[in-house]
């Protein structure tokens, strides 16, 4: 269900266990930001919000059509990393892990759906 690896179960909603990703603590949030609404993007940008009711921070930076990053569930803050493409407002990303977010970059927000490697499909919804 998460790019990364989980080593634990879920009870009601939340899940408990080991979370092993690809990084540490959170990033400080003092990046440049352009704000990118359709063709080649550039600048960074670090946006919070949810993958279906799971609190998340990403943060993505772009380089022309080239989109590298990262995201962690707020509750582990255990990163993994994605690469991704953006054309026109179209930003797909994918994880280490073989999970995947497809969706729309507009204005400095990102929606969409989510894909996890075990089948697991959501929603998703980060900004700003």
């Amino acid at each position: 269900m998460y790019c990364g690896e989980h080593n634990g179960r879920e009870t009601g909603g939340e899940r408990e266990g080991n979370w092993r990703g690809t990084g540490g603590e959170r990033e400080g949030d003092d990046y440049d930001v352009d704000e990118a609404s359709s063709g080649d993007a550039s600048g960074s940008y670090t946006m919070t919000g949810y993958v279906d009711k799971y609190p998340i921070t990403m943060y993505l930076s772009f380089s022309g059509s080239n989109v590298t990053g990262w995201y962690y569930y707020d509750k582990y803050k255990a990163k993994m990393t994605f690469t991704g493409t953006y054309s026109g407002s179209s930003l797909d990303l994918y994880c280490e892990g073989g999970d995947a977010f497809y969706g729309t970059f507009v204005n400095g927000a990102y929606s969409g759906h989510f894909s996890g490697n075990n089948g697991n499909e959501m929603n998703f919804n980060v900004s700003q």
